[in-house]
């Protein structure tokens, strides 16, 4: 370490040298192993990234992660001044900051390593460095009100990525664009990564959502002003997991995603599901199949969380069958209009959404191939027609996720403003998009057994039968061992999926029945498992004092959403038997969240 001065170091003096010492250590290396790509012949990365996707994934990679051991022992101290400078509670801004440093540390050891394995990994390290710088920058920008010695820490950040940039900005087939409906990820998130991102996300949820879990369940609403969790969400980043950078998100994985949800579950059902409606539902089906007009018009202000987001695809007679759907958008001006006219419901957000994915059909004829997907802004200006929300619907669980029917009354929308996709291509985006509905709901119940261990094992150990505590007693024990069996085996399928789906393992098929999988065994197991936390607690269970009778009815739910438990088996049934050469029928799957 570096002091500046005779005298003790103070805190900052303590940061800035040693982020100066740890970042500039790797600026050689780091600069070498950008010259060296230079000369490699195979430099082009897969053409179907984007830059913002290759920045996001660099992202993936760098935020919270350092490596344990060595040199870096120290910074993993929970006493260290610059783990508490970095690492502390903060908002998005503070993770962009983290992105950055940790960013440069790791990049320059991924260089050095790929340069010297040959062109194949200096191909993806060409793609990689250039993330970094780019992630760099926008960190710098977002963070200009930060503290000073981040900032310092952030200017070397970007010395180390500009070589790196300078290397990849010779190869402009890098960032050539595919179909976003089906380009998969290509980093997958280290351990380290994951909780780290993990903790941070679950500390925010005990801070801002966990302490208004009962006043959500109780009133059936969003706390109210000043409380804004939408803002709290947005600030954080997480309403943008998945969304590019430079539209305002994280431009991270389903890994992510799902661990968010998972934290978000543990401290509020209700919350999460409406996030998940939000960021999921509605966030990431723009970002991955808007136009970049429509992700510049409408992500921004999604992912800050001025505007809440929704989903509508089932109707009073199209539930599990979603594409029985009669919602009915009429052509006007020889096409360049579309008239939506009809009912939705079930539609989670629906009397809060100002901008909705809404899924009709503009060929009826055509059946399933002539559906559309439209962006609906509630507020764009000259919108003609009325999308009014009636009836508020009083649940049995997940209260406060507000739920309604939502009405359209000749809503006007522009076919080449509004249409998401192509028209009549709405089912092969209403399908793909069902496929990561279900991967990042399933993280839901994950979250809500996890909430019914962490009240039912403290329970046990303080309550006491018999003379002595009734966690001591072989049958509580077995109750105890099953639920956690149950939360590590779902939490292990749903991160196994995610992972896969983030690195593009899965062919659509095998994709759709993992997803279908993960979310059929985590939805059943969140109900016997919150039961089973009732049971541990008895009366005490029964009764509203404790938490555990609001996750049994939240976790119910999950059987029935984003598809029920029965289409989720047809799903996987189908799936398996095409793969041994079969040919099944068509199978719906939709649901109402």
């Amino acid at each position: 370490m570096i002091y500046f001065g005779r005298r003790p170091p103070s805190r900052r003096r303590l940061v800035v040298g040693f982020l100066f010492e740890t970042v500039s250590r790797s600026l050689c290396v780091y600069i070498e192993a950008a010259s060296q790509l230079v000369s490699c012949q195979n430099t082009r990365a897969p053409h179907k990234h984007t830059q913002s996707k290759l920045t996001l994934r660099a992202l993936t990679r760098a935020l919270y992660s350092e490596r344990r051991g060595g040199e870096n022992q120290n910074f993993r101290d929970t006493d260290s001044p610059t783990r508490r400078l970095l690492f502390s509670p903060g908002d998005k801004n503070t993770m962009l900051l983290r992105c950055a440093y940790i960013g440069a540390r790791r990049a320059s050891a991924a260089a050095a390593a790929a340069a010297r394995a040959g062109p194949v990994l200096a191909s993806a390290l060409s793609a990689s460095a250039s993330a970094s710088a780019s992630a760099s920058a926008s960190a710098s920008a977002s963070a200009s009100a930060s503290a000073s010695a981040s900032a310092s820490a952030l200017a070397l950040a970007q010395k180390l990525s500009f070589a790196a940039a300078a290397s990849a900005a010779s190869h402009p087939d890098a960032h050539a664009r595919s179909d976003p409906a089906t380009s998969p990820s290509t980093v997958v998130a280290d351990d380290d990564a994951l909780d780290s991102f993990r903790e941070a996300v679950a500390d925010f949820a005990r801070r801002e959502i966990a302490p208004h879990a009962a006043a959500v369940d109780a009133s059936n609403a969003f706390p109210p002003p000043p409380v804004d969790l939408w803002r709290a969400m947005g600030d954080m980043g997480l309403l943008g997991v998945t969304a590019p950078l430079e539209h305002g998100g994280l431009g991270m994985g389903y890994s992510q995603h799902c661990v968010a949800m998972e934290e978000l579950s543990r401290a509020s059902g209700s919350v999460a599901l409406s996030y998940a409606a939000h960021s999921n539902l509605c966030v990431n089906q723009i970002a991955r199949c808007g136009t970049e007009e429509q992700r510049a018009r409408l992500l921004p202000d999604l992912c800050s969380g001025s505007r809440v987001g929704a989903l509508a695809i089932s109707e009073p007679g199209a539930g599990s069958d979603a594409v029985g759907m009669q919602l009915r958008a009429e052509r006007k001006e020889g096409g360049r209009k579309f008239v939506l006219t009809g009912n939705k419901f079930w539609i989670t957000n629906g009397p809060s959404a100002k901008t909705l994915v809404v899924y009709a059909k503009t060929s009826p004829e055509k059946g399933a191939k002539g559906i559309t997907a439209f962006c609906v802004d509630r507020e764009a200006p000259g919108v003609k027609g009325r999308l009014t929300s009636h009836q508020k619907l009083d649940k049995m669980g997940m209260r406060g996720s507000d739920t309604c029917e939502l009405v359209f009354d000749g809503v006007e929308l522009d076919a080449e403003r509004d249409v998401l996709g192509e028209v009549d291509g709405g089912a092969r985006v209403l399908m793909s998009g069902l496929d990561y509905e279900r991967l990042v709901l399933a993280s839901g119940p994950v979250g809500l057994m996890q909430a019914a261990l962490d009240a039912a094992a403290p329970y046990s150990a303080q309550r006491r039968q018999f003379g002595a505590p009734i966690g001591s007693f072989q049958l509580i024990q077995a109750k105890l061992a099953d639920m956690f069996v149950d939360c590590s085996a779902a939490r292990a399928l749903v991160m196994r999926v995610a992972r896969d789906a983030d690195a593009g393992r899965l062919p659509p098929g095998r994709l759709r029945q993992d997803c279908a999988a993960a979310i059929l065994l985590a939805a059943e197991s969140a109900t016997r498992v919150c039961l089973q936390a009732v049971q541990v607690l008895g009366g005490n269970g029964y009764t509203r004092d404790y938490p555990v009778e609001r996750l049994a009815r939240d976790a119910k739910l999950y059987e029935i959403g984003a598809g029920t438990s029965e289409m989720r088996r047809l799903i996987i049934g189908r799936e398996i038997f095409r793969g041994a050469g079969g040919e099944a029928g068509r199978v719906g799957g939709g649901g109402g969240l």
